[in-house]
């Protein structure tokens, strides 16, 4: 037969097994000991590793304020146990009714029993979230404007893990991380966050690839934060990465709860995704960027193709050309020639570089220099000003030029070279060389200018301004053309009364079969000009077109 004893633990366990939550649980056991008339109580759950029970609800009054050391438990209450091991403890002034004692006995094993529903609740819960949002990180992928994707993969981390605060970290030009997005955090904050061992957590992070974890409770052990204006509650940063590739760092920081285990995977996926999506947005942001470059040069180019005179120039018996081939798309060479009243300018300049900045700078001065020809100034007027022009342009680049301005009846020269390659002049079948006569344009504003040397182009006569591509032409031993076998070839065609135009072609042949098919190092220009012989030597004995 059931005495009255199983019957009321039956009955109070019923009850008592409806609790679905702790508020129910309590509200149960508050109606539990009023019927026993236990009140007013207090119950305490038992934290195993302080050692300490710690209060959760008042039963009949208001909940207590202290945590009770396991050690010194009070002598009124009830240990509440569950597979021999303490869980809790209720505390009552009505301690001797064995009713009491039976239901403390079976609120042990609830409690257990209600925790473990509780965490696999909260575990579905958070199942749930991460589910939400790797649904939303996984929209990440769609976004190919870097910044947009930066800004959302900020909002989408600090709604994942329950962060106030928050920064996205790039590599910039130099290398160096910067701060690309950020939520309450400045650059300041950043530099401030530190390891032990002086290395700022995002500078850490990005050098090793190993995340950094820290609790609130763990923060002065882990770092050094003597440096830091701000709260700092807790900080998860972890590395952004795409084929075995640091792109990044996510941090985030002051979390409402502290990083646990399922908030910790979370993020890691997220960056899991986010690595691939800045890796798919950086390859689309360069190829962009190597479209509109391909573009720039391709006008520079042709920009720089126009600057050119198309063809030669022929001015009674004095005769033209120029040659120019760049060692890429755009050149840092520039060559010109032009009439004037009386005779003839050509001009031949090397801006220092190569590549799309010198063919801006070259456009520069190709319009600098139209400028004074056209205005009929004096070689040294015009490199003055063309000097003068190129150094106020601050670009920390420098241009060489050599230019000669030939009166067409008597053959009288000026001749300016800025820092030039020596100028080669066969004068009646001797090779000569005109020197640098200041220094190369654009380095100081103030330029000096030596006196022009004595120069009479007499008939017959060949100059040649030239840039310093064709003599430094190397072939695969490292000797160079050099200015011999580049006179030598010149005065070869002098002899054979080549014109201009066939003179540059073999000055370019020459180069081509020197370095023997290797690839071009530095652009090649030369101008060629010439007055006809007139029987008496040797040489330019042509009959020119009317």
């Amino acid at each position: 037969m059931i005495d009255s004893a199983q019957v009321l633990i039956g009955e109070m366990a019923d009850r008592l097994l409806a609790a679905d939550t702790a508020q129910r649980l309590i509200a149960i056991l508050e109606d539990e000991l009023l019927l026993l008339q236990a009140q007013p109580a207090a119950l305490y759950l038992y934290d195993a590793n302080a050692q300490v029970f710690y209060p959760v609800a008042g039963l009949g009054c208001e909940p207590p304020r202290h945590e009770l050391p396991a050690s010194a438990a009070p002598a009124d209450g009830i240990v509440l146990t569950s597979a021999g091991q303490p869980v809790g403890l209720l505390t009552t002034g009505l301690n001797t009714d064995p009713r009491l004692r039976l239901l403390a006995g079976l609120l042990g094993p609830l409690l257990v029993q209600l925790h473990r529903r509780q965490l696999v609740v909260e575990e579905l819960r958070e199942t749930r979230e991460i589910v939400a949002q790797l649904a939303v990180a996984g929209d990440l992928l769609r976004h190919l404007d870097l910044e947009v994707l930066l800004t959302k993969l900020l909002e989408t981390g600090l709604n994942a893990v329950g962060a106030q605060v928050g920064a996205v970290l790039l590599p910039g030009a130099s290398g160096a991380l910067e701060v690309r997005v950020a939520w309450g955090l400045t650059a300041e904050h950043l530099a401030a966050i530190r390891l032990k061992d002086g290395r700022p957590v995002a500078e850490a992070v990005f050098s090793n690839g190993e995340p950094v974890v820290a609790a609130r409770g763990d923060l002065r052990r882990v770092l050094d934060l003597s440096k830091l204006d701000a709260r700092l509650d807790g900080i998860l940063a972890l590395a952004l990465m795409a084929r075995d590739r640091m792109l990044g760092v996510l941090l985030l920081a002051n979390p409402t709860q502290d990083f646990g285990p399922a908030k910790r995977r979370l993020a890691e996926t997220l960056c899991n995704l986010a690595g691939t999506a800045i890796d798919n947005a950086l390859l689309v942001k360069d190829a962009i960027e190597r479209e509109r470059l391909r573009q720039e040069i391709d006008l520079a180019r042709k920009v720089q193709e126009k600057m050119f005179p198309t063809v030669g120039l022929c001015l009674a018996d004095l005769m033209v050309e120029g040659w120019s081939r760049p060692c890429n798309e755009t050149g840092g060479d520039y060559y010109a020639f032009m009439p004037r009243p009386g005779g003839l300018v050509a001009m031949v300049g090397d801006v220092s570089g190569h590549g799309l900045g010198a063919a801006l700078f070259t456009t520069m001065a190709h319009a600098l220099a139209q400028q004074q020809f056209r205005a009929g100034s004096d070689l040294a007027t015009a490199f003055r000003q063309l000097n003068e022009g190129l150094f106020h342009t601050r670009s920390g680049r420098f241009m060489t030029a050599a230019a000669v301005a030939v009166d067409q009846k008597s053959g009288i020269c000026q001749y300016v070279s800025a820092g030039h390659t020596r100028t080669l002049w066969i004068h009646q079948g001797e090779v000569r060389w005109l020197d640098s006569t200041a220094m190369p344009l654009g380095i100081v504003p103030d330029l000096e200018i030596d006196p022009s040397p004595h120069l009479v182009l007499d008939p017959g006569d060949l100059l040649l301004l030239y840039s310093d591509g064709i003599t430094e032409a190397a072939h695969d031993d490292g000797t160079t053309l050099g200015e011999e076998r580049l006179a030598d070839t010149v005065l070869a065609a002098w002899r054979s009364r080549l014109p201009p135009k066939r003179v540059l072609d073999l000055v370019a042949a020459a180069v081509d079969g020197f370095t023997s098919g290797r690839p071009q190092a530095d652009d090649l220009t030369a101008v060629a000009l010439a007055r006809a012989g007139d029987g008496t030597v040797s040489g330019w004995q042509l009959a020119l077109p009317s």
